[in-house]
């Protein structure tokens, strides 16, 4: 019988039991966890700009900040990184995920047998491209992606379009919810049984639909989680919004570089945090999926 305590504390297992898994994740999960600090600060810094009392003044603070980073020789270096970040996110990242499921289901189900990180890296490129694409598809169907656009068209015409489009949105969010709930088991159905994405993607719609609770019950798990993410990140978005808000208080370069280095130092921990969270998710769906999948080809 399907036990929601057994199923997660095994994937705790197996998170606490290989420490090198979230090191492994660390990377994408920083690239990750940057890109939504950026798109935040982004749209809180438009948003104030458009409709902020102070929006000159803000434009002015951004200005100083890119000017003290020229002077310091960081902004190369800070581009850099952003370049980096941004590859290891749409790039590497789908790469390290399936590296990360081979892996993780062989410690769950295969303990006793020898498995080599670098082995199941090399080998998970087998999936690579499939990954890519699946990513591109759920992004369209990504609550966050839609809370984007909304804020996005929101900023631009001022809330008189979107209360027009208000139905359609609700619509298409409820849409993309089903979506996601659907398209659940298509990562473990490429990775571990090396289907097609098309049948990947019919095989989970089936098996959401036969055990459409117990699907339902692992999202909401999920979501938990993404709410400790948020908090982990909101510590590091605190910064950059102080960056802006303090550059005219500055009065050195060295302040500047202090409270820049604040600033990556919590963005790195928020990072490490969500990189165990990581692959503790990766662990509960792939000890769902198998479990499951065990009861669906029963029936």
């Amino acid at each position: 019988m399907f036990s929601y305590g057994a199923v997660i504390r095994d994937a705790w297992a197996v998170t606490v039991q290989n420490p090198k898994l979230k090191w492994f994740a660390f990377f994408p999960t920083l690239a990750a966890t940057t890109v939504f600090v950026l798109e935040v600060v982004w749209q809180v810094f438009m948003y104030l700009s458009e409709f902020g009392a102070n929006s000159d003044i803000n434009w002015e603070r951004a200005k100083h900040f890119i000017q003290f980073l020229s002077d310091s020789g960081l902004l190369f270096w800070v581009i850099a990184l952003v370049a980096g970040l941004l590859f290891f996110q749409f790039f590497l990242s789908p790469w390290i995920t399936g590296a990360e499921m081979v892996y993780i289901e062989k410690k769950i189900f295969r303990p006793d047998d020898y498995i080599s990180l670098r082995k199941s890296f090399v080998s998970s490129f087998h999936f690579f491209f499939r990954l890519v694409e699946f990513q591109a598809i759920s992004t369209l169907f990504s609550i966050w992606s839609i809370a984007l656009f909304a804020a996005t068209f929101y900023r631009f015409f001022h809330g008189s379009w979107l209360i027009n489009l208000w139905p359609g949105l609700m619509v298409y969010t409820f849409f993309a919810i089903g979506i996601t709930i659907l398209f659940s088991y298509v990562p473990q159905f490429v990775v571990l049984k090396d289907f097609s994405l098309t049948r990947s993607v019919n095989e989970s719609i089936g098996m959401s639909f036969a055990f459409l609770g117990r699907t339902i019950g692992i999202i909401g798990i999920m979501i938990l989680i993404g709410f400790r993410v948020i908090i982990n990140v909101a510590v590091a978005i605190g910064i950059p919004v102080i960056l802006l808000f303090v550059m005219s208080l500055w009065a050195s370069k060295i302040v500047g570089i202090v409270v820049l280095i604040v600033g990556i130092f919590l963005l790195v921990a928020a990072a490490y945090l969500t990189s165990i969270l990581e692959i503790f998710s990766q662990a509960l769906w792939i000890r769902v999926f198998q479990t499951t999948l065990h009861e669906y080809e029963k029936k």
